[in-house]
């Protein structure tokens, strides 16, 4: 475009260009020539020009640094750290770091979890260092979908949103013991001298730890040995579920005392037949196989006339717990063959 300009020798005629595809919030110096078929004349004195700021890329590089928690013997806390760096096209003065988590479980019935988090910018901040943050309000078993994004100065509009998932840990379980959830009756069993029936009912937490994924039975021979004492452990310290080492009913079938065993398969889940709408107990009968194949975890005959402990040991995806020991003593062989001998006569 043409305008005129006054000056001291009367009006001279004054031009002016739009520059595009300057990029945002950027210094830049300018200066200007006059251009004829004879050559190019002097640069005028150069003039800075800084563009406005626009909305910023999304953050690079957002990722978890660790998942921690929970501990045993304490009341559920677990955090997560995340990092990131900032926009390759930051576009502005950093002023924040804004994050959301929204949590859900997979049951049908969860309560969606939603946390918030702020990360403000100070000018002491280091820009080429990775930013961290860390929550430390989980709760246990959640599916959370995180989004952070990057506020600048005057910018009302935040950049798109980084986005990742992660599942934070279950806790451990703790049984309230003064709730009776499992019976046990060795003269409803198929065979009492062998055999004992066991009913498990719903199982009352002290806490929220998520869900109960396995459970075992665990059953050890008394009088002869001390009777085991609970046991509160991980199963998942190394990021893979790793089952408690326990000996079989092949391993101790021959000893003179029976130490504790256990009885029920690897990953067993009885609790799948258990729900709100249906409350029928869920009932396993100890030592009914015949165990000649040679079958991990055979749920191998008892002893006749023995007394035995009892565990029920509850598993959720990161540790277990035991409920207290319940006991019980099967037939003996005398007994029946008395009984039997009484009904001939």
């Amino acid at each position: 475009s043409i305008r005129m300009k006054r000056t001291g020798v009367g009006m001279v005629p004054s031009s002016s260009t739009p520059l595009t595809q300057l990029a945002p919030y950027t210094l830049y110096t300018v200066q200007v020539a006059a251009a004829t078929g004879a050559g190019v004349g002097a640069y005028s004195e150069p003039s800075e020009i800084i563009t406005l700021p626009d909305v910023p890329s999304e953050a690079r590089n957002f990722r978890i640094e660790q998942i921690r928690g929970p501990e045993l013997d304490q009341a559920y806390s677990s955090s997560v750290e995340f990092s990131w760096e900032i926009p390759c096209r930051l576009n502005g003065k950093l002023r924040r770091f804004e994050g959301t988590l929204d949590g859900v479980r997979e049951t049908s019935n969860s309560v969606p979890h939603v946390l918030r988090w702020v990360v403000e910018v100070d000018e002491e901040d280091d820009l080429l260092e990775p930013f961290r943050y860390i929550e430390t309000r989980l709760k246990p078993e959640y599916m959370y979908t995180v989004a952070m994004n990057v506020t600048v100065a005057e910018v009302p509009e935040p950049s798109p949103d980084a986005l990742l998932t992660f599942e934070s840990p279950a806790g451990i379980p703790t049984i309230d013991q003064t709730d009776e959830w499992f019976k046990v009756d060795v003269f409803d069993a198929p065979n009492p001298t062998n055999t004992a029936r066991i009913v498990l009912g719903n199982i009352t937490l002290k806490s929220d730890i998520g869900s109960i994924r396995y459970m075992a039975l665990l059953v050890s021979e008394r009088f002869c040995q001390s009777d085991p004492e609970p046991r509160t452990d991980f199963i998942n310290s190394e990021g893979t579920t790793q089952w408690p080492e326990v000996p079989d009913w092949h391993r101790v079938n021959n000893m003179r005392c029976t130490e504790q065993y256990q009885t029920t398969p690897k990953f067993w889940n009885p609790l799948l037949h258990l729900s709100r709408a249906n409350a029928d107990p869920v009932e396993f009968v100890v030592g009914e196989e015949r165990c000649d194949n040679g079958k991990e975890y055979c749920n191998g005959p008892l002893k006749p006339g023995t007394e035995y402990a009892l565990v029920v040991r509850i598993f959720s995806r990161t540790g277990f717990t035991d409920s207290e020991l319940q006991f019980f003593r099967t037939d003996s062989l005398i007994m029946v063959g008395l009984i039997i001998s009484s009904i001939v006569a």
